[in-house]
């Protein structure tokens, strides 16, 4: 019964032992009631579910199906509810009343809504570099980083040593900001990937100047950009939406190109290369003396032969996709047509550069004269240049948050901050240990002086006792 087509779902319920109908709200509505029985059934199974004991007379059951019914641009639209979002993209109809007259109604972006998303990115933005901008410490903040001692807990007052502490953990953390080079390197690489317009896109807006945001005071060119702040020099979100709301060349871009501003945004990572043939190739090709040539991308190709004969399109396409997936190339080269029935060769990629390289090896016929495409290297743009604005951000972020990442690099058993304090570690043992030997020394030299000093004294004493017993001797001489 579900699959049957009847637009009908049934259950079946084993408490009660009953069959429950009811129609299936995913298909197309064509009736408001669920029919059962006709004139050609001849089967008892109706009537042994106990649905109706006449099963060969058509009959309605069950509840009247609700529906809402709307006619937009002369299409009428059923739906089962009032709430309608998926007649216009973007738009969302709440039914409210029965009406047999026409409603005029004019669609329009809410801008509102576009620059409050607009400011909220602006303020993260600004918030990171403002954090990431450290100026360098003056000659007293870096007096100021030295930690207290005792004597100093023992003798300021709570208020003081805490303010102290505060401001000296605010000034390391500065000093380490500014002379990071990993950070010197993420302030560059944000302001360049904002701010590089996105290549390759299919309208007129490209990077935020086309919108009069540079880093500086908005709506003021290049060459005014004197600090790394969009809009201004703040954090507070309603200043950076009074700043946007006050532009209205923005807001008129904001309502007339919405989908080129989402395609800057939001445009994949990717490089794209799309080589079109001239020739409705419906009718097939007639080769008469033979087609051979090379297709492939950068350091690979395959050679597509066709001998004389006539080819439909699909043994146009079908034969280029075998010679590639013979080269392994498959995957690398779509083949297909078009609307128009014209021959597409793409190649995409989401690093480097896509290409294609196609040559004719001038085997009799012309490539070009049967294929409508010219041999030779086509090259797309660059896959970091073609990423909208939010996507390059996010990939270019997750090389420095995603595993296995910069700050991962850093923080992580063996990386470099415990390579750093490891090496700091190995510094001090060098010290310690030249200490510990100039400490050997300087006893040493202690007790070789102490030895000498103790020689010395036995000389003193002796030539004190010497000069003694000379003088007795004279004086006993003298009185004899």
């Amino acid at each position: 019964i579900n699959n049957s087509g009847a637009g009908v779902i049934a259950t079946y319920d084993k408490t009660a032992d009953r069959l429950t109908f009811a129609q299936d709200l995913n298909s197309e509505v064509f009736y408001d009631r669920i029919t059962v029985g006709n004139a050609t059934d001849t089967s008892a199974f109706l009537a042994s579910i106990r649905l109706t004991d006449t099963p060969s007379v058509s009959i309605e059951v069950g509840n009247k199906r609700e529906t809402s019914e709307v006619v937009i641009d002369g299409t009428t639209y059923y739906r089962d509810n009032n709430h309608i979002d998926d007649i216009i993209d973007d738009v969302t109809f709440d039914l409210q009343a029965v009406t047999d007259n026409p409603i005029n109604m004019d669609v329009s972006v809410n801008t509102d809504r576009s620059i409050d998303k607009l400011a909220e990115f602006i303020v993260e933005y600004n918030t990171i570099m403002k954090l990431i901008n450290a100026s360098p410490l003056s000659s007293d903040e870096r007096d100021n980083t030295t930690p207290l001692t005792t004597k100093d807990y023992n003798t300021m007052p709570l208020s003081d040593i805490e303010t102290y502490e505060t401001n000296r953990q605010e000034y390391l953390e500065r000093d380490v900001i500014f002379k990071d080079s990993m950070v010197r390197r993420l302030n560059y690489s944000l302001r360049t990937l904002l701010l590089d317009p996105v290549k390759g896109l299919s309208g007129d807006i490209s990077g935020l100047t086309d919108l009069g945001i540079n880093s500086g005071s908005f709506n003021l060119g290049v060459a005014e950009a004197k600090t790394p702040y969009l809009v201004e020099d703040s954090i507070d979100l309603d200043t950076i939406k009074q700043k946007l709301s006050e532009s209205p060349d923005m807001v008129a871009k904001l309502k007339q190109d919405y989908d080129d501003i989402f395609e800057m945004f939001s445009n994949p990572v990717e490089s794209r290369i799309e080589v079109k043939g001239s020739h409705d190739l419906i009718l097939g090709i007639t080769v008469t003396s033979g087609l051979r040539f090379q297709l492939g991308t950068e350091g690979q190709n395959a050679i597509i032969n066709f001998p004389p004969g006539s080819y439909s399109y699909n043994e146009v396409v079908n034969r280029i996709q075998e010679s590639l997936a013979n080269a392994n190339l498959l995957n690398d080269i779509y083949v297909g047509l078009d609307s128009n029935n014209k021959l597409i060769l793409r190649n995409t990629t989401e690093t480097g550069v896509a290409n294609i390289n196609l040559f004719d090896l001038n085997a009799g016929d012309d490539m070009n004269d049967l294929l409508g495409i010219p041999g030779g290297i086509y090259r797309g743009e660059d896959a970091e240049d073609t990423g909208g604005i939010a996507m390059r951000i996010d990939g270019f972020l997750g090389t420095y948050t995603g595993v296995g990442g910069l700050i991962q690099a850093r923080v992580t058993t063996g990386g470099e901050i415990d390579r750093e304090i490891s090496l700091l570690f190995s510094q001090i043992e060098a010290y310690e240990e030249r200490l510990e030997q100039y400490e050997e020394r300087l006893r040493k030299q202690f007790i070789q002086m102490e030895i000498a000093m103790a020689k010395f004294n036995q000389t003193s004493q002796f030539l004190a006792n010497m000069a003694g017993q000379g003088q007795s001797n004279q004086g006993s001489s003298g009185m004899g």
